[in-house]
């Protein structure tokens, strides 16, 4: 079985919530998934699992257009 922890912001729906575990599910199979709420990170989420990390939150948008825009 696969272990993933989602990490979301406080204002997250529970249905949001697990729409994105059943999506997850159903690419990578059966998962224990842990939620922790991280208010930093603004809204949108981020999965990890074994070694790997989607960061889909908004904080890692904004950080990625700050640096566009630096340039």
């Amino acid at each position: 079985m696969n272990v993933c922890k989602v990490t979301v912001a406080s204002n997250m729906s529970d249905e949001t919530y697990r729409y994105i575990c059943g999506q997850f599910e159903k690419k990578f199979g059966e998962t224990d998934f842990t939620k922790l709420v991280d208010d930093s990170i603004l809204g949108g989420f981020i999965l990890r699992f074994g070694a790997g990390v989607y960061d889909l939150s908004l904080a890692a948008q904004l950080k990625v257009m700050e640096k566009e825009l630096k340039t």
